[in-house]
């Protein structure tokens, strides 16, 4: 396979059969087939055995001609409310072209997406006018652009309920307490057979998703060791940055503690737990970073 490079003067964007042009006016650029250890291949191996199926596997994994398209569109990340309809009906009647030759039942509707790419493409080559309304005449593109999205809007929620089920069937399977995923929306509870419980300063805590801990439980011993003797006798304490209560909860079973902190479930807990145990612990929701605490309030 070769590409054909057009001559600088030829702006029509129509691509000429090679036995048109004459050395003078093309270069041929040999294909780079693929790349071993960032080395450029540009023959194949004569021994190289590609299995009879194996374009047909390939071609399996798309549920359609919308997800063919899409798929041609995502991978090249064009845009697609604007989409360059003669590069990837291009690519697309490629692709078509192997189904055809592989199998033909399996082509037909694929032939009909073709022929509506084309369609769209000879329209938008017609001058623009205005509509009979004076308003302007829609973009041919539009129509696919919209169904290209709603589809997709399908296929990724289609995706993420297969992927929601695996999960769940994972914690099931290791008996775990919940299972939660991070996601662009944040934190997201997918399982939930039983709260987890943590103990801090000999007070039962439930974890919240996603909490800060510390790394081990012997760390956490030594610092919640150094910090009781930091504050010795001190009997009004504040604790920023408190978190869960890895410090507040020790230090209220000997002092009053206002513990402050800017995560709202952490903190939520904390004063949970707090109350279910009578300790003197009050809990303040706060931004430190934003509104840092000044001498007059502490």
């Amino acid at each position: 396979m070769t590409i054909v490079i057009l001559p600088p003067e030829d702006t029509t964007g129509a691509v000429p059969l090679p036995e048109q042009l004459d050395e003078a006016e093309a270069v041929i650029v040999e294909t780079v087939r693929a790349r071993i250890h960032g080395e450029p291949l540009h023959q194949l191996p004569l021994d190289l055995y590609i299995p009879p199926d194996a374009l047909e596997v390939f071609l399996d994994s798309f549920e359609g001609p919308l997800d063919l398209l899409l798929y041609l569109i995502r991978k090249q990340n064009f845009n697609i409310l604007d989409i360059p309809l003669a590069e990837v009906t291009r690519q697309y009647l490629v692709y078509v072209e192997e189904i055809r030759r592989h199998n033909l039942e399996l082509a037909a509707e694929y032939l009909l997406m073709a022929a509506l790419l084309i369609d769209i493409k000879s329209r938008m080559l017609l001058p623009v006018r205005k509509a009979d309304t004076g308003e302007e005449v829609d973009d041919p593109r539009a129509e696919l652009a919209r169904r290209l999205l709603e589809y997709e809007r399908i296929k990724v929620g289609a995706e993420r309920l297969d992927q929601i089920e695996r999960l769940t069937d994972f914690a099931a399977k290791h008996d775990l307490a919940r299972l939660s995923v991070e996601g662009a929306g944040g934190v997201e509870t997918v399982a939930l057979a039983r709260m987890p419980m943590l103990s801090l300063g000999g007070v039962p805590v439930a974890l919240p998703p996603a909490p800060f801990l510390q790394a081990t439980r012997e760390g956490e011993a030594a610092l919640v060791a150094a910090v009781l003797e930091a504050v010795g006798a001190a009997k009004r304490i504040a604790d920023l940055f408190c978190g869960l209560g890895t410090f507040a909860l020790p230090l209220s079973a000997r002092a009053r503690v206002v513990a402050v902190d800017a995560a709202g479930p952490a903190l939520a807990a904390l004063g949970a737990a707090a109350r279910q145990v009578r300790r003197p612990l009050a809990t303040a929701h706060r931004d430190l970073f934003r509104r840092p605490l000044v001498a007059a309030e502490l």
